[in-house]
């Protein structure tokens, strides 16, 4: 469970990181003193655990807290802090501790282990399958997407291997005959918020991640055998057919880099 924490005073930083590390489960991926560079960490990097304090510069925990969640839907909140009058303001965000300075080591694993209880037991298995056909899993049941445009959508994002899709990218591969304008641009806002719609159905709107500039897949909450092939992975280089998200003419350019690395392997 990646986790972060944020506090403006760089004793209970120092503190609370040496307390987590001991903890099997938690992966500490960041401490900060700034929560400004906190919420830039977050944009760049998945966290699924927060231990923020509340009142800070430039920042304060719950503000923080709001952000960090408009990203991770599914991310874990644990406040610490010294003042007791923002414990309805945390609760709303569903935080799963509320910690009152000066407090116990022991209060602080026991709020570290709620929070690994919490994310073992709501994380679903998501398998994409893209040799031959694209299909989707979530805990073993197959995905309905509601549309073809929408099926598609998503098959572009699995086929950005990570990276980032832009609006402009994604209308020319979804309507090649359709210029670039408030029309498509309308059209294709729709199918984002209808592919979302669908995710959340599932309970896994955050392997879809979002910035300012476009829409990504987190790698880390998928399990993919053309990311698994990449990677060198053996079962899927010998699952591999030859054919690849055959629904799709663009996936051709992705076939030829995949059959090139089979080759080399």
């Amino acid at each position: 469970m990646r986790t972060i924490i944020v506090d403006d005073e760089p004793f209970f930083v120092s503190t609370f990181r040496t307390e987590l590390e001991t903890i099997p489960g938690i992966e500490l991926a960041g401490w900060f003193t700034d929560p400004r560079e906190a919420l830039a960490y977050a944009q760049q990097h998945r966290i699924d655990f927060a231990v923020l304090d509340i009142v800070m510069p430039g920042i304060d925990g719950i503000e923080l807290g709001k952000k960090l969640k408009e990203r991770y839907p599914n991310l874990i909140l644990a406040y610490v802090t010294g003042y007791g009058q923002y414990a309805l303001d945390a609760f709303k965000l569903e935080a799963v501790s509320y910690l009152m300075k000066p407090l116990t080591l022991e209060q602080l694993r026991r709020a570290a282990r709620r929070a690994l209880i919490l994310f073992a037991g709501g994380r679903k298995h998501v398998e994409i399958r893209t040799f031959g056909s694209f299909e989707v899993f979530v805990d073993g049941v197959t995905v309905h997407f509601h549309g073809n445009k929408v099926r598609e959508l998503f098959a572009i994002l699995v086929d950005k291997n990570g990276g980032l899709l832009t609006a402009k990218e994604a209308i020319t591969l979804l309507w090649e005959d359709k210029p670039y304008d408030k029309r498509t641009q309308g059209s294709y806002r729709q199918l984002m918020k209808r592919l979302s719609t669908v995710l959340e159905a599932y309970g896994v709107r955050e392997i879809l991640l979002s910035s300012k500039t476009g829409k990504s897949i987190d790698k880390t909450r998928v399990e993919c055998d053309y990311y698994r092939l990449l990677e060198g992975d053996e079962k899927a280089i010998a699952g591999f057919c030859g054919e690849y998200m055959t629904n799709y003419s663009w996936a051709e350019e992705t076939l030829g880099a995949l059959v090139n690395r089979y080759r080399k392997y």
